[in-house]
């Protein structure tokens, strides 16, 4: 009878612990990952890295502000062509609806 008492509990405890071990912790939506980015894509202030980011072309994008974030995500091909190679300066050249960048006037 101990015998059966030992085996049943070493199997509860052995449950127990693959139950446990399977268990993932919980993790937000949007997971904050190093943006490759420094400043945002939409207007050019500095990337805050407690924002939320999003993958796009194999990169993970920063903002200044969920409403940003939002805006992007909306259309990331469009604004993602407002920042230098290296993600360092705000071009400006596209907003959202342009499929052509914004000509530079002259002065004349």
């Amino acid at each position: 009878m101990l015998k059966q008492l030992a085996i049943v509990i070493c199997l509860v405890a052995f449950v127990g612990a693959i139950a446990l071990a399977q268990d993932k912790p919980e993790t937000p939506m949007q997971q904050q990952s190093k943006a490759w980015n420094k400043v945002d894509p939409i207007d050019g202030k500095p990337v805050d890295a407690r924002v939320a980011t999003i993958e796009f072309n194999d990169k993970v994008w920063g903002f200044s502000s969920n409403e940003n974030a939002a805006k992007f995500r909306q259309d990331p091909e469009t604004y993602s062509k407002n920042l230098s190679e290296d993600g360092a300066k705000f071009t400006g050249k596209m907003q959202q609806g342009q499929d052509k960048p914004k000509q530079e006037q002259k002065s004349e």
